[in-house]
């Protein structure tokens, strides 16, 4: 059943919304893949694209970018073809902006509420929004939500009396979890009811995602089929994507946040024996956001070569917004072993000789930091293509900020760009 300005239309077709800070792409991919999986015709809006016949991806709009014609359009269009579900990735900005008036969702997922500094005042009324979606759940609907966090179990609490009393809220933690596994391509759990659920993603956090997937699924399928499907998931384009292991390890993740690259490093420090290194890049837009800067403080503490590089820095600077990354690094015994402005200047060293530097640093206990601070996709491309020629067999490169995206801003021009087609070069090129 589904709600068109308050109105009541008979159809089979079911909604399921997917919001959180971090994690609802993951998510909502999983969804999609065992609804799919376990023959239901299932329609998109995810931050990757849509695909309104259940078929077809289209890239031409987003969750991020998407305007209301936009959604009403997949909507009617998942409506006339008689598909069974709709799964949309629901952002705050899409919320506030009304984007979701049309349609009441079937069952929901909140991954997590961590909080947005630079477009919210609080984070109570960052949380505001992801309530607003809990109360668009239609009744007898189902909202699974990660439990993990005091916080948000309290928020929600004292709001409570505002959901509909026939919605039945779940939730989510992963001390409901046994037999917890993880390696750099895979991880498995065991359900407190028995059931070992296996999955190809990587990263620990993805525990929860997982299941919390599974308990939304829960609703439409039976345990047996969702286990099924999940062992055919792999990782999405841009979320901790391993790209290779072999002669090292190379992982891509549009993480740019400090609460992302901490789990990714931490996680990713679980997984390197003591004579391997990870050696972990790292940028920041600049803009409003210090916060933002601590990427520099969190690689410099977890990583044991830290490489800065242009990341969408837009107007603002790549230069500058290295050396604020770097007042950060510093606080974590970082030590800048170069500087390079242009692509010409990094053909000047010789990789024995800057191998060297960074070796004497990470021998007296310090984090060696290598700054790329050309004001152009160049700076990238060099940042991915020195990663690449330092690392030794066994290192892991964790190319952070980006992910699948498909452009770099640079003084309000886009370009268009990629690290995966990056890392292809790379690897040819060296230095």
């Amino acid at each position: 059943m589904l709600g068109f300005g308050g109105k009541k239309n008979k159809s089979n077709l079911k909604v399921i919304g997917v919001t959180g800070t971090y994690g609802k792409t993951i998510v909502a991919n999983m969804i999609v893949h065992i609804l799919r999986e376990s023959g239901f015709t299932v329609s998109y809006i995810n931050s990757q694209g849509i695909s309104s016949d259940g078929k077809n991806h289209k890239d031409t709009a987003n969750a991020n970018d998407l305007k209301k014609n936009s959604f009403k359009e997949v909507l009617e269009e998942s409506l006339s073809k008689q598909l069974d579900f709709l799964v949309v990735e629901v952002t705050s900005k899409n919320i506030l902006k009304g984007m979701y008036t049309d349609v009441l969702f079937d069952s929901g997922v909140i991954t997590n509420v961590v909080g947005n500094e630079e477009f919210y005042e609080t984070w109570r009324h960052y949380a505001s929004t992801k309530f607003d979606f809990v109360k668009m759940i239609d009744n007898d609907g189902l909202v699974v939500i990660n439990g993990e966090d005091a916080d948000v179990v309290q928020w929600f609490s004292e709001k409570a009396h505002l959901i509909k009393p026939n919605v039945y809220c779940y939730w989510v933690t992963t001390e409901e979890l046994e037999n917890k596994y993880h390696s750099i391509d895979s991880l498995a759990f065991t359900t407190k009811d028995g059931h070992e659920i296996q999955v190809g993603l990587t990263g620990f956090h993805n525990h929860l995602n997982a299941y919390l997937a599974v308990r939304l699924c829960l609703k439409y399928l039976s345990m047996e089929k969702i286990k099924t499907a999940l062992k055919t998931f792999t990782n999405v384009a841009g979320r901790m994507d391993l790209l290779q292991t072999n002669p090292n390890t190379i992982i891509i993740d549009s993480g740019d946040s400090p609460y992302v690259i901490n789990r990714s490093l931490r996680f990713l420090n679980t997984l390197k024996n003591r004579t391997n290194r990870i050696i972990s890049l790292v940028g920041n837009k600049g803009g409003k956001s210090r916060n933002k800067r601590r990427v520099g403080e969190i690689a410099a503490e977890l990583a044991d070569v830290v490489i800065f590089s242009p990341t969408d820095p837009n107007t603002n600077n790549t230069a500058e917004i290295n050396t604020q990354l770097y007042g950060y690094a510093e606080k974590k015994g970082g030590i800048m072993v170069e500087r390079f402005g242009a692509t010409d200047e990094l053909k000047m060293i010789t990789l024995e000789g800057i191998s060297n530097k960074i070796r004497n640093i990470s021998l007296a206990g310090n984090k060696p930091i290598v700054a790329f601070d050309a004001h152009d996709y160049t700076g990238r491309l060099d940042a991915i293509n020195f990663a690449t020629s330092i690392a030794n067999p066994g290192d892991i490169i964790y190319i952070s900020g980006k992910g699948d995206e498909s452009s770099i801003v640079f003084n309000n021009v886009e370009y268009e760009w990629s690290d995966y087609e990056a890392v292809k070069l790379a690897l040819t090129m060296g230095i």
